[in-house]
């Protein structure tokens, strides 16, 4: 099954977000130090994509409910509740 436009669209915002929050270290990913090494490693690649960080992002429990929790927050929620990274 295809993500939608408004999937696309959300998926982009919230990986923008994301990524401001690991530019600026105002990201708390103390609980998860690899997994934050490894995002580190995935963001310093200028080529990098939403599926490259969702595979780093799905090997931690803790962060993926994390990134869900935020995902279906009201500035990012469009609608359908978002219950899977993928």
């Amino acid at each position: 099954m295809s993500p939608t436009k408004t999937q696309e669209e959300l998926a982009v915002k919230l990986t923008n977000a994301i990524l401001e929050q690991i530019r600026h270290d105002t990201m708390d990913v103390l609980p998860y130090p690899v997994v934050a090494l490894r995002l580190r490693k995935v963001l310093d690649n200028d080529d990098f994509g939403t599926t490259d960080l969702e595979e780093v992002i799905q090997t931690d429990q803790a962060l993926s409910a994390t990134v869900l929790r935020h995902a279906n927050a009201a500035a990012f929620r469009g609608g359908a509740k978002v219950t899977e990274l993928g």
